[in-house]
């Protein structure tokens, strides 16, 4: 077989840059330490790589939502905490003013604390989270909640009943934010089912509690439901006094419960399933009203907390008048602090799913990048080896096509 001075050629230069492409792509690989420098390199690899890659950025993005979420969460569980302290504050404040011994004076001061603690609740209400959005304006995040009317109700709420989530896997998102609305507007007073008030008329020494629920479903029907109203009214006699308790607008034909009063008795309405607590001694005519609870903002409260400290209890009638509203004002506070207790038991829920799915997502993206290394990285032991072979390879082809182009007759004609 002849081979042409042309092929010769032709045919080395191939050999030579086909070892010197060998020798690029094993330099690149160890350069950048990727087994696949072109998809042209491993075309079902570099689909994988693909894939893998949005699966990392998805599992990276995810993780980032739960964190933020597990910031903002702790965040909010934090400045409930401070509400709870402060409401425990506020009503062991009332419960020392309570005591037969303080006077007009220490009450005035104590009612200068409350509109200072008034004014701290407000700014907790008003708390943002890192990113400067309002933690408790539901979903409007960059709309201030609250703020002071001077009047009753104490605040407006200028937030929502939504929430803000944040997704923290494909197919789950969780609340970051709360309603102000829920946590701190709507209240319900009194126990919770019903409020015992004192008319403002009474003259007597007289005092009603806050009662309790002896059949929820007879209270939930008559008062929950049907809205109804209920009046103790006292008559003195001779020689006892006694009551009557009568439903609507307290008509004869409305009467569901009467007796003689004995101080300390409990008196049971039993259409209605509850019983109220009866002190003191109530004068001719004084009367008490049982009402459905209805909601109160817990900033009202404060305030009437603040104004009921502000009061002279100079005879037996306003100091009993005081007392009632203490009284009504700590069990409104119980209930508040009930409504946070049962919010932060929720947030802590949420902030134990966020801290789960962050730390879900960050192992999900670890075993996807050990994948993608398994896919995409270079054994480089093995890449240097080949280098090298490549290297000795390339430098052989060039010697002998140096060697081999000088063999020509025309060096051994004389």
């Amino acid at each position: 077989m002849r081979i042409s001075t042309s092929q010769f050629y032709a045919n080395s230069l191939d050999g030579i840059l086909n070892q010197q492409e060998q020798l690029n792509r094993l330099s690149q690989q160890m350069a950048t330490g990727r087994r696949i420098v072109n998809p042209a390199d491993d075309p079902s690899g570099s689909a994988r790589v693909v894939a893998l890659s949005q699966s990392i950025a998805v599992a990276d993005k995810y993780a980032g939502n739960a964190a933020s979420a597990v910031d903002t969460l702790t965040q909010e569980s934090t400045t409930l905490q401070n509400v709870s302290d402060l409401l425990r504050q506020v009503r062991n404040l009332a419960l020392q003013m309570g005591n037969g011994t303080q006077n007009d004076d220490t009450r005035r001061n104590a009612a200068a604390a409350v509109t200072n603690q008034l004014s701290q609740l407000l700014q907790l209400a008003n708390a943002r989270d890192g990113n400067g959005n309002y933690l408790f304006a539901g979903s409007k995040s960059n709309t201030q909640p609250f703020a002071l009317t001077g009047g009753t109700p104490a605040v407006s709420y200028s937030g929502d009943s939504g929430q803000r989530e944040v997704q923290i896997h494909g197919s789950r998102s969780i609340p970051v934010s709360d309603s102000g609305q829920a946590l701190f507007m709507g209240i319900r007073d009194g126990n919770g089912t019903f409020s015992s008030v004192a008319a403002s008329g009474n003259t007597g020494t007289g005092l009603i509690g806050m009662g309790s629920v002896l059949d929820p479903a007879k209270a939930t029907s008559r008062l929950t439901s049907g809205l109804t109203s209920y009046t103790i009214t006292f008559a003195s006699g001779i020689p006892d006094t006694t009551f009557m308790v009568t439903s609507g607008s307290g008509a004869t034909s409305g009467v569901v419960a009467s007796g003689t009063y004995t101080p300390g008795m409990s008196v049971e309405i039993q259409e209605a399933g509850i019983a109220v607590e009866l002190q003191g001694e109530p004068a001719n005519g004084d009367s008490f009203t049982i009402s459905p609870a209805k909601n109160q903002d817990v900033f009202t409260t404060l305030a009437q907390l603040r104004d009921i400290l502000s009061q002279p209890t100079s005879d037996p009638a306003q100091k009993a008048r005081f007392t009632q509203q203490l009284n009504q004002v700590i069990g409104n506070l119980d209930q508040a602090q009930t409504n946070i207790l049962s919010a932060q038991s929720a947030i802590g829920v949420r902030l134990t799913e966020a801290r789960a799915a962050q730390s879900a997502n960050n192992t999900l993206k670890v075993q996807y990048q050990t994948t993608l290394s398994g896919v995409q990285d270079v054994n480089y032991a093995e890449v240097i080896t080949q280098f090298n072979q490549s290297k000795v390879a390339l430098e052989a082809a060039q010697k002998t096509f140096v060697q081999i182009q000088g063999l020509t007759l025309f060096n051994y004609i004389k």
